[in-house]
């Protein structure tokens, strides 16, 4: 520092040195990086099963009778069987229409399940370390004088 022009001649005359120390500190700071990747794939998985079902169907049955016979069981003897009338030769065919159930099997896709994917931030607390320096001001002395006690390294 320069000695002050406005100090008067007879004034002691005072030569300053000035110096300033300086340290390190630890900034910290904390970015978002990626740190995983969550794939969702669908796959789909074929099964075979087997259901058991029951299926009904028409069966024609064909049961004779003796035309010549008499319902209650009777043996008709040889003249009244001439007297019986003979079903006419000319009748119409009779057609019967017979039915079934057919098994029929449909496919239907249902959801049966849903996943849900969510992030969520945990915080937690972490300890950080490192070596800091600092500058010490140390004050030496031509001549053997002291240094001055004011002056705290």
């Amino acid at each position: 520092m320069p000695p002050d022009p406005s100090a008067g001649m007879g004034a002691a005359r005072t030569d300053a040195v000035e110096t300033v120390a300086s340290r390190e500190r630890l900034v910290t700071q904390s970015a978002w990086v990626r740190s995983g990747v969550l794939r969702l794939r669908r796959e789909v998985q074929v099964e075979t099963r087997a259901i058991e079902i029951t299926v009904r169907r028409e069966v024609l049955t064909v049961e004779f009778d003796d035309y010549l016979q008499p319902p209650d069981g009777t043996i008709l003897d040889p003249a009244e069987r001439a007297n019986v009338a003979e079903p006419p030769v000319d009748r119409p065919a009779v057609t019967i229409v017979l039915h079934e159930e057919i098994p029929s099997v449909n496919v239907e896709v249902v959801p049966y399940e849903a996943v849900t994917a969510r992030t969520s931030r945990v915080v937690t607390d972490g300890t950080i370390s490192g070596v800091l320096s600092r500058e010490q001001i140390v004050v030496e002395s031509a001549g053997g004088h002291n240094a001055p006690d004011d002056v705290t390294p």
